[in-house]
């Protein structure tokens, strides 16, 4: 975890947008801006996003968003303390 944080910070500090995508909940999910997504069963199938928004979203269609600024990941607040 200590070190998927030091990477999106250092990411974010040089203007870089951060988004970590995962299959299941991690300890990162709600540390790091992070979107889950359904695994794909056959090639058929579109991945989908299930947690993060926008849910049931395409993964494309999030991505494309994200890097046209029409949607950004979500940042989590600093712990308190």
């Amino acid at each position: 975890m200590e070190e998927i944080a030091a990477r999106t910070s250092l990411s974010e500090r040089d203007g870089v947008r951060v988004c970590w995508f995962g299959f299941r909940p991690r300890p990162r999910v709600g540390a790091v801006p992070t979107l889950l997504v359904q695994a794909l069963e056959d090639r058929e199938q579109v991945w989908t996003v299930t947690a993060g928004s926008p849910v049931g979203a395409a993964l494309s269609d999030a991505v494309s968003w994200m890097l046209t600024g029409r949607i950004v990941p979500h940042c989590p607040s600093p712990a308190p303390g």
